[in-house]
């Protein structure tokens, strides 16, 4: 079984192709490797919408205090002025939070559905793999779950993570929205 994966792998590197990149450290342990490979995946995945999350809480928080300098009185008590910076600090903490919130979805084995834009067979193959090395796996199927990550490792080395969460993903809508509202404060 080892003897036909190997061909099958040699077979790829023959296609008359140039060897690709090696994104995913190669190693004797497979999982490593396909583990470090979710662990890039999610640190960009997370840095995106932390990146989007500051921007909308510096937006959000320049609005409230717009909001509290058109309603509070002009002088205002110690405990009205603490308790209006912490609805300002409130406000900005809810709208990182909202950035924060879809990059949630993501979390273990899902982070395999990030894949699936460029290749959905891929992270199928990808997902499974770290369900099946997660759960308790019988001593007759361990080389059954070493071939698949084998597999799965071989495909993410030729799949850089930046292609898969690209830095222009930062662009989006609360993005804009942060900017403008600080810009507008500002």
């Amino acid at each position: 079984h080892k003897h036909a994966l190997s061909l099958r792998t040699s077979r790829r590197s023959t296609c008359g192709q140039s060897t690709p990149t090696q994104f995913v450290t190669r190693s004797s342990d497979n999982f490593a490797s396909v583990n470090g490979y979710v662990q890039r995946l999610a640190r960009r995945l997370w840095a995106i919408h932390a990146l989007r999350g500051a921007v909308l809480a510096i937006g959000a928080a320049t609005c409230a205090v717009l909001v509290a300098a058109l309603l509070a009185p002009p002088v205002l008590t110690r405990s009205s002025a603490v308790l209006i910076w912490c609805w300002v600090v409130g406000i900005a903490l809810a709208a990182f939070a909202l950035a924060l919130a879809p990059a949630l979805q993501y979390r273990g084995s899902r982070i395999a559905e990030l894949v699936a834009s460029r290749d959905p067979a891929l992270a199928a193959r990808m997902r499974s793999a770290l369900e099946l090395h997660a759960g308790p796996v019988p001593a007759a199927s361990a080389e059954l779950v070493a071939a698949h990550l084998e597999d799965v490792e071989q495909s993410l080395s030729e799949l850089p993570a930046a292609s898969v969460i690209p830095w222009r993903k930062l662009a989006h809508w609360s993005l804009a929205v942060g900017l403008m509202a600080a810009l507008a404060g500002g």
